[in-house]
């Protein structure tokens, strides 16, 4: 067999079948995609991924970490086993659009408990100190992390004047990534630093995990060779952002690129060798704010993720694009930003995406876009569609004013909002001179066997509009979409939380 000595870690792990990776050259084995790597003192340290080149457990001095991702990468939960013994919970990441902390091990142990009817519970014991929450900048550098602990300020030892943060992190860093000497502080050993990313230090004392690859901060680069080296022959295939580190940062994965206008602006596909990858490891989402374009090749800068797989983020626009006026051919920016974040603002509320029927009644602009490739979409109003689409998932403006729902030409049917009870609180967003239609109702308390007892409240209208946007059709008609949200009184009468 053709040896493999010399070829990056980042390129083996994603060979299938799996290979371990040896020091004295490398053997095939149809296992879990592993690399095996060897420390200066003679320590293994093996690394296991997923198909998308996450780390999913990494063994070193005796000891395995775990982690439990999400579908799009995201560490859930962390896991670690010193030699033989028991499994223990050690971290259980706390995640908005991205990681906003960390909830540490309890304190005090959990306890199992029998109840009463024979079953086993786990008593667990709260205490302050154990969540903990980053402050980041523009790069996703971890600056400060607090614990939802309170420190209180005290002059004369006796009386409280204030109460501080209890900071269990501080860091300031080099441009590159290497911690300011005197200007650090772990006393948490808070795992996440520069660019967000996980400290690694049992290969070399200021590595850092990148997915694809392995980061030395203090050298401003990387331990292996960039798969795409070939694509960026101005650059060294170890270098870190472009060495651009104040406006950019390296990505961990392969990802499909847009401007904040919407349009596509490039992908990474290739391996080192120039053959493409696998779908499921180029299918994130980013937005650069510049691209440095040459003969030869593109530098996208100021990237950041929207936390998406680039399917769901194709079929969220496709949405928006087939929900909006432009099938009775009028093209609306305003309407179609304004789906787009109410799209947004329901999966908020509720957790789910919108029942829109463009995905599922055979919407003809649905198809198009969907059938359409990321560069066909540049200049055409799928672009912008786009763009309202990156608006609202980079929690930008909020055209829809709040909005949960909405409702299009045929918002006066008996399925629509209307007929439930509508009131137009702007006579601008009543496109069709409908009116308000009242629709009075009451709701009751109800006692243990479910009967009413006591009056909670009435409402008269259970939909209230926040916006509206139209335009005038080829053939002189109106075309637009009405936005709206459940009422105040219809929710104070129910308990209902906006859904």
């Amino acid at each position: 067999m053709r040896s493999l000595i010399g070829w990056s870690c980042c390129f083996i792990k994603r060979l299938a079948p799996a290979i371990r990776c040896l020091v004295s050259g490398c053997v095939l084995k149809k296992a879990r995609l592993s690399g095996i790597l060897y420390s200066l003192s003679n320590n293994t340290i093996e690394y296991i991924y997923d198909a998308a080149g996450n780390r999913i457990s990494k063994t070193a001095n005796n000891k395995t970490t775990v982690y439990v991702r999400d579908a799009t990468g995201n560490v859930m939960s962390v896991y670690e086993q010193t030699g033989s013994g028991a499994t223990a919970q050690i971290e259980t990441d706390l995640n908005g659009s991205s990681r906003l902390g960390l909830q540490t091990a309890h304190t005090v142990p959990d306890v199992n408990i029998t109840l009463a009817n024979g079953d086993i519970a786990t008593f667990s014991t709260f205490t302050r100190g154990e969540k903990i929450f980053e402050l980041s900048n523009h790069l996703g550098n971890v600056l400060v992390t607090v614990n939802d602990r309170k420190v209180q300020h005290t002059t004369d030892n006796s009386t409280g004047d204030y109460w501080e943060a209890d900071v269990v992190s501080a860091n300031d860093y080099y441009p590159f990534g290497m911690g300011m000497p005197g200007k650090e502080y772990n006393a948490g050993n808070y795992r996440y630093g520069f660019n967000g990313k996980e400290d690694d230090n049992d290969i070399t004392n200021g590595g850092q995990d990148y997915g694809m690859r392995i980061y030395d901060k203090r050298l401003g680069r990387f331990l292996s060779t960039d798969p795409l080296a070939k694509s960026y022959p101005m650059l060294t295939a170890y270098q870190f952002a472009s060495n651009s580190p104040i406006s950019g940062i390296d990505l961990d994965g392969l990802e499909f690129y847009y401007a904040a206008d919407g349009k596509f602006l490039g992908q990474r596909t290739n391996d080192a060798k120039g053959k493409p990858l696998p779908k499921e490891v180029m299918n994130d989402v980013r937005i650069a704010s510049e691209v440095i374009q040459t003969k030869d090749f593109k530098i996208f800068e100021g990237v950041k993720s929207l936390n998406i797989q680039h399917s769901e983020f194709v079929k969220f626009a496709a949405i928006a694009y087939g929900e909006s006026s432009v099938g009775n051919g009028v093209q609306n920016k305003e309407e179609v930003f304004a789906i787009a974040n109410t799209m947004s603002n329901y999966k908020k509320l509720t957790g789910k995406n919108s029942k829109a029927y463009a995905a599922t009644d055979g919407n003809e602009k649905f198809k198009d876009f969907n059938k359409a490739t990321d560069e066909k979409r540049n200049g055409t109003f799928m672009q912008t569609a786009i763009a309202g689409s990156i608006n609202a998932l980079n929690g930008g403006k909020d055209y829809s004013n709040g909005a949960t729902h909405w409702a299009g030409n045929d918002i006066g049917s008996k399925a629509e909002k209307w007929a439930e009870g509508l009131k137009f609180t702007d006579i601008k967003h009543d496109l069709f001179n409908l009116g308000n239609n009242a629709v009075s109702g009451e709701n009751y308390w109800l006692d243990k066997n479910n009967k009413p007892t006591k009056l909670r409240g009435k409402w008269d209208y259970k939909w209230e509009s926040t916006a509206a946007y139209s335009g005038t059709t080829p053939k002189g008609g109106t075309s637009g979409t009405t936005f709206m949200k459940v009422s105040s009184e219809y929710k104070n009468a129910t308990g209902n939380k906006g859904q």
